[in-house]
């Protein structure tokens, strides 16, 4: 009787404490309501989603827009994100004058950006001047890739892709003293392209060894790649042009080798 007595006060006990241990006290905190003063702010859509900037860069603007249902002057709270520290320095609050629909937010660059070095961040504005709700593009928040390049438009010449065009377009020729290489962007689509060293004189021209993302997608094999071919690739005197060789290929095989032509300006 003792023994069943002992074990079922243990019992007793352990249920106790497992109760006290669960019960816990939820305390329930309401956002704030969206747009609650009427103002509408929103970032405007000619922010762009990558911000390039120069080698002696010390800030950059950020446009914000509202809507004309109340012009008051405001002061709207901002809260940033950065991806590493020591890159910028983001206000925590932007102003809009009396009577004003648009304003301008100054972000300082900071010494801490290396060159050529992709970062992100974000940037958004307080919920309650705000209204995420309409079926519009009126952004509360605006997030961004940045870095900076020294690369320059020194020229436009003539693309001829040999390949899946098979056509010819106006291209700029960029080129980067730090780096001493040139480059070619959005070159088969938006975002490809491609960078290659010469010196200006010889036939000698270096294309990176690593396959290059066309972003062309083959409707039967998918998207296609373009592989350098080292010793087809020349700087041709008689045409003034650069033939840049390629491997043309996809996950299922290869199409085989063509070139592409820039002509010099």
């Amino acid at each position: 009787m003792k023994t069943f007595n002992r074990i079922l006060g243990l019992s007793l006990a352990a249920v106790a404490l497992f109760a006290s241990c669960t019960k816990e006290t939820h305390t329930y905190e309401p956002g704030k309501p969206a747009n609650s003063a009427k103002h509408d702010v929103y970032f405007a859509a000619s922010n762009d989603a990558t911000v390039v900037l120069s080698p002696s860069a010390t800030s950059f603007t950020v446009t914000l827009e509202r809507s004309s249902d109340n012009l008051d002057a405001i002061e709207v709270p901002v809260e940033s994100w950065v991806s590493a520290e020591g890159l910028l320095e983001v206000p925590s609050k932007i102003s809009f004058a009396s009577g004003a629909a648009t304003a301008e937010l100054e972000v300082k660059v900071l010494d801490g950006l290396e060159m050529f070095t992709n970062y992100q961040a974000n940037i958004k504005l307080a919920e309650e001047f705000t209204n995420p709700y309409l079926d519009n593009k009126n952004y509360p928040q605006y997030g961004f890739v940045f870095y900076k390049e020294d690369y320059e438009v020194v020229g436009v010449g003539e693309y001829e892709d040999l390949f899946w065009y098979e056509d010819s377009w106006e291209q700029p020729i960029e080129y980067s003293k730090i780096l001493d290489q040139y480059r070619l962007s959005d070159v088969w689509t938006v975002g490809s392209g491609f960078t290659f060293k010469w010196d200006g004189e010889s036939s000698k021209v270096t294309l990176p060894s690593a396959g290059i993302a066309t972003g062309v997608y083959h409707p039967d094999y998918g998207y296609i790649t373009a592989t350098p071919v080292a010793a087809q690739t020349a700087y041709v005197a008689k045409y003034n042009a650069i033939q840049f060789m390629f491997k043309w290929t996809v996950s299922a095989g290869s199409f085989g080798d063509k070139p592409n032509i820039l002509y010099l300006p």
